[in-house]
């Protein structure tokens, strides 16, 4: 699977839409997206290389991966979140700064965020 995003205005018209690119058999999806004013981030799981906006993220193991998106869909940056067995995404937060809270579950132990 290939996750793909689309945004819309208030009048229903469709303003973007963004897929990733697999570089290998991998099952990878949206699964979360929460906003704040200019401020768009979704969350998903990865296992194997997912490219969105020419960011790539490798993982041997069922991840977790978070992105922000400005208001047109251009992917600002992206990450993983892995340990090495399994990790799944939860309910995704933005504070009205602007700050982003992720709840990640997971098993075994040396859970990393990074890229």
């Amino acid at each position: 699977m290939e996750p793909f995003l689309a945004g819309f205005n208030a009048s229903g018209e469709c303003k973007y839409t963004r897929t990733s690119t697999l570089a290998t058999q991998a099952a990878n999806t949206i699964e979360r997206i929460a906003a704040k004013g200019n401020k768009i981030y979704v969350s998903g799981t990865i296992s194997g290389t997912l490219t969105i906006g020419g960011i790539t993220l490798n993982t041997t193991t069922n991840s977790v991966w978070m992105a922000r998106l400005d208001t047109l869909g251009n992917f600002l940056w992206a990450l993983k979140a892995e340990n090495q067995t399994q990790s799944f995404v939860g309910p995704l937060a933005v504070h009205p700064g602007g700050d982003l809270f992720a709840s990640v579950s997971y098993q075994g132990v040396n859970f990393v965020f990074g890229n």
